[in-house]
């Protein structure tokens, strides 16, 4: 049996704690995304409204480019890097979906 798991095959208060804490870290992770993604589509709509095309290089979409997970997680600690590990294992093994 494995340190995170318990008399039953659950996970131990810290894994437990973890899990949590890496679904919070993972769900902002996403929600900074999407926010992003959001913004991009809301300045491809009003650029073609603006008759500009749709194809505008706009702030939006110049931070959506710029933004990386990678540099996002590369300033957590390592304790946080840990939680986050523990929700994307738990992520994937449900196939990758939301």
């Amino acid at each position: 049996m494995s340190e995170a798991e318990g008399e039953f095959g659950g996970l131990h208060e810290l894994g437990e704690a973890r899990l949590a804490e890496g679904r919070r870290l993972l769900a902002g992770l996403v929600s900074e995304r999407d926010a992003l993604a959001a913004a991009v589509e809301t300045e491809m709509d009003e650029a073609e409204r603006n008759d500009e095309g749709p194809l505008v290089e706009g702030p939006a979409l110049r931070a959506l480019e710029d933004w990386g997970e990678e540099d996002w997680a590369a300033g957590l600690p390592a304790e946080q890097a840990r939680c986050l590990l523990f929700a994307l294992a738990e992520w994937l093994s449900a196939g990758g979906e939301e």
